[in-house]
């Protein structure tokens, strides 16, 4: 089974602990279509973040550079299509 890349945000917070250059960082807990929760960095959010419920879909980013070399991650990111739906009501 591969790991299903659209899903809904579960729960999601800023934080402003971990390291990073843009602090906060924003994290969304996601149950992903087809079943299973996963925890992500969130990617082109407004600054308060993804709401409970938001559909989001998970895109290839890179997640920070370490020993020389960037590591890349799954990242979630609003859904266009829930948006666009959103925004036509």
């Amino acid at each position: 089974m591969l790991l299903a890349r659209q899903g809904v945000v579960f729960t999601a917070t800023r934080e402003h602990y971990f390291p990073s250059p843009d602090a906060p960082t924003g994290m969304a807990v996601v149950d992903l279509d087809g079943g299973g929760r996963g925890v992500f960095q969130v990617a082109d959010a407004p600054p308060d973040g993804l709401a409970v419920g938001a559909r989001v879909r998970l895109v290839w980013r890179k997640y920070h550079d370490a020993g020389g070399f960037p590591h890349y991650f799954w990242k979630a990111v609003a859904d266009a299509t829930a948006l666009a739906a959103r925004g036509a009501r």
